[in-house]
């Protein structure tokens, strides 16, 4: 697998998450999503 690929999975990845990030209702759940979603798309763009 090239690093290309794996950064667009990673990215893939991150597009998911942050989707999915707002149809929660929980506060608690959608902060410790969003961190989440922070960290991949920080590691997507390192």
């Amino acid at each position: 697998m090239t690093a290309y690929w794996l950064a667009q999975g990673v990215g893939v990845i991150a597009f998911l998450i942050g989707i999915t990030t707002f149809i929660n209702r929980d506060e608690r759940r959608f902060r410790l999503q969003l961190a989440v979603y922070s960290a991949i798309i920080g590691v997507h763009f390192s």
